[in-house]
């Protein structure tokens, strides 16, 4: 279900934000999909979660006339949140990334998207392992007239939902090793065992001007 929001005056496509709001907290979302994260009609919070081969479309937002774009103005908002999540096998936009907090991907495809547009200094922090191609700092870009980026690489897991190397008694989260691509990873590709985990901090390059 969503939560509809009274249209404002003026042009509802520009000026409308989160029409529709989804929240998941400790869920376990495999092979599912959003058609769209379009600011004007989906609002996101995604606390705990896993997500298993999904494929992610860009947070988008408008830019509106007139007015400077600062994606960080927007993201990482209340309804722009994503807290401690897990991403196995997955397609992450950029936009998707910058939105979340200390959160893990393993096993991830990180394509080219959005160049990262902000006055505010911003750093990513992600545990990230086995990717497909590459890594989510050698596709991203950056306005070379804004403020920078950096991605900071962790070298363990952040404490998310109940896989057996992050089980925890403070971690009350489901386990979710029933699935079966997430337990062929586990089984193979372990983070304890430090396989093609990225490490140390990157600044995302910018644009040529």
């Amino acid at each position: 279900m969503g939560t509809f929001l009274k249209s404002p005056q003026g042009d509802i496509l520009t000026e409308l934000r989160h029409s529709s709001k989804w929240a998941f907290d400790s869920c376990l979302l495999d092979r599912c999909a959003f058609s769209s994260l379009d600011a004007v009609y989906y609002g996101i919070k995604l606390k705990r979660c896993a997500f298993v081969s999904m494929s992610f479309p860009e947070v988008q937002h408008r830019r509106q006339q007139g007015q400077t774009f600062d994606h960080m103005k927007l993201l990482r908002s209340d309804w722009n949140n994503i807290t401690g999540c897990q991403f196995v096998d997955c397609k992450i936009p950029p936009t998707v990334a910058w939105s979340a907090r200390q959160s893990n991907y393993m096993g991830c495809k990180f394509g080219a998207g959005e160049t990262f547009e902000s006055d505010t200094p911003t750093e990513v922090a992600a545990f990230v392992a086995d990717v497909e191609a590459n890594l989510p700092h050698q596709v991203w870009r950056s306005h070379p007239a804004r403020a920078p980026l950096k991605l900071a690489y962790a070298s363990t897991p952040f404490p998310t939902v109940g896989f057996p190397f992050l089980a925890s008694s403070n971690n009350p989260a489901p386990t979710i090793t029933e699935d079966a691509k997430l337990s062929g990873w586990l089984a193979s590709k372990t983070a304890e065992s430090g396989t093609g985990v990225a490490k140390g901090t990157v600044t995302v390059p910018v644009l040529p001007r």
